[in-house]
């Protein structure tokens, strides 16, 4: 743990503390640092991350792109040699995923050796030295980006076929028979954050649903309401 720092697919898992300062201040404060790197340490940290805004927030209030920043900038703040990210961009919208690969870079360019479990594989090309492919626990094909993302094989095995889905899909018309979930004035808050608000929906059998929107906008609540979670 002197030596490794992780962050993993389930951001909730490594958030204990009742803000997002002092998630970052309880791994700086571990380092033996004096009160005054600590200080400069955990404001660039803040600012590399973009969490400077939400540094009082409690982490439970954080949307999940918010969380998966918050984690890894507290795995930078231990200041490891050796740093391990499990899909640190899966619930990143496309700004969230562009300001990691920034931090990323900043990383690689501090001599950090990085290994990292993605599968927005193609956004992370231009910084990656050696891309490994595995399917059914054996690796399949490792070298250069280029070479490995251009072998069939390789392109056979990461990228998704939807042509059995759209064949077999049942795409029911919208409105068709009675809906299998009904959403009505739904709203739901954090503290003072207003999470969701007045949603009604509804959906119907076979449809295929998809929530988009920039981190924070209430996706991942409505999901978590929609199972019972929240």
């Amino acid at each position: 743990s002197a030596h490794i720092g992780m962050v993993f697919d389930d951001p909730e898992a490594q958030l204990i503390f009742t803000s997002v300062e002092e998630e970052i201040l309880s791994a700086l404060e571990r380092r033996g640092f004096s009160a005054e790197e600590v200080e400069l340490r955990f404001r660039t940290i803040l600012e590399m991350t973009h969490l400077v805004s939400l540094k009082d927030r409690a982490p439970h209030t954080l949307s999940g792109g918010q969380k998966q920043r918050l984690v890894l900038a507290t795995t930078l703040a231990l200041t490891t040699d050796i740093l391990i990210l499990d899909e640190p961009t899966a619930e990143l919208d496309e700004t969230g995923t562009t300001a990691i690969l920034e931090i990323l870079k900043k990383l690689k360019a501090q001599g950090r050796t990085i290994l990292l479990i993605e599968h927005k594989f193609r956004k992370m090309q231009e910084i990656v030295d050696t891309l490994i492919v595995m399917e059914a626990g054996k690796i399949r094909a490792i070298g250069a980006p280029d070479d490995v993302i251009g072998d069939p094989l390789v392109q056979d095995i990461v990228i998704p076929d939807f042509k059995e889905l759209k064949q077999n899909g049942r795409n029911a018309p919208m409105g068709a028979g009675d809906p299998v979930i009904t959403v009505n004035g739904l709203s739901h808050s954090y503290d003072r954050i207003h999470a969701l608000i007045d949603i009604n929906l509804s959906i119907y059998s076979g449809e295929f649903i998809a929530f988009v929107g920039e981190n924070g906008s209430g996706k991942t609540t409505m999901i978590k309401m929609l199972t019972g979670q929240t």
